[in-house]
């Protein structure tokens, strides 16, 4: 484990207790807060925003790349936070990593906007990409903690749509199951420096409309099927309370035919993949990130 990692480690496991204990509009707050203060955008980086329908969005790419890469990148923050500002510098070093353009957007955000807001929101981004005649073939669905649980949703979506399916996807430490009844939930309390049962049990409420909801496979995809899925890679630490919820989505796409890989990250964080730029745990994981996203997109 780097010094770096180790003193991430240690800072967010001093706010673990305030994160369960305060407000979901506080932990907004921290959230935007601290990602600005403890993550950098990557050199070269070229950004542009607009307006996707109701939506902030921006294209993210780097000074060299091949614009028929596309990422569509599904942002993190438990479906009741996370923004273009908190995963901006992510996905720059994604972008030039992948040698890709990243599209960023908002989704709404609970509790404001329930289940199903931020799904319908995502499949309209797809949609969008297909109507402005980007290929299927050249797009890869990206997305981290909820994110990565609301790129499985989608995918499950574009399958029961009949709509033409992406070429891979990638999930970042994902949440797939918002009942949070892994093996790890309990086992990795104690060495999971940021997330919790007790907050995923608080935010889980505030993403549903009730708590019937939340064995739905649009909710937690880890009680759907994934017959028909693309290729995917799933990146998850062994420290974190996600862990079996990874492991056991991944031995269900490979039971389903769904070529699957996993990367699992030693001693390190939920998502540690933000601190890109700082964290040499965090550069490897992008650059393979990246590596595997031009093997697909050849």
């Amino acid at each position: 484990m780097s010094i770096r990692n180790t003193l991430a480690n240690l800072y967010l496991r001093t706010q673990k207790q305030k994160f369960a204990n305060i407000d979901y509009q506080k932990l907004r707050n921290i959230f935007e807060r601290d990602v600005s203060i403890f993550t950098r955008e990557c050199k070269g980086s070229v950004t542009e925003d607009f307006m996707l329908g109701t939506m902030p969005a921006q294209w993210v790419s780097h000074q060299s790349l091949d614009k028929k890469r596309i990422i569509l990148y599904m942002h993190g923050g438990g479906y009741f936070m996370g923004s273009i500002k908190t995963h901006h510098n992510l996905v720059s070093y994604i972008a030039k990593a992948a040698n890709a353009k990243v599209l960023l957007f908002e989704y709404r955000l609970a509790p404001e906007h329930r289940y199903p807001a931020s799904l319908n929101d995502s499949l309209h981004a797809y949609n969008w990409l297909l109507e402005e005649g980007y290929s299927p073939d050249n797009i890869v669905l990206v997305g981290d903690s909820a994110g990565g649980g609301l790129v499985l949703a989608t995918l499950m979506k574009i399958r029961d749509n009949d709509i033409p399916k992406p070429k891979a996807a990638i999930l970042l430490s994902p949440w797939v199951d918002l009942t949070l009844s892994g093996q790890s939930v309990t086992e990795n309390e104690k060495t999971d420096c940021l997330f919790s049962k007790k907050l995923g049990d608080k935010v889980s409420k505030l993403y549903v409309n009730n708590e019937s909801e939340l064995v739905s496979p649009y909710v937690s995809p880890l009680f759907g099927s994934l017959e028909g899925f693309p290729p995917m890679k799933i990146y998850v630490s062994n420290r974190e309370i996600l862990y079996s919820e990874a492991l056991e989505i991944a031995k269900k796409a490979k039971a389903e035919n769904v070529k699957v890989e996993v990367y699992v990250g030693n001693n390190t964080m939920h998502v540690w993949q933000l601190w890109a730029g700082i964290i040499p745990e965090a550069n490897v994981a992008v650059n393979d990130l990246g590596s595997y996203i031009q093997k697909k997109l050849v």
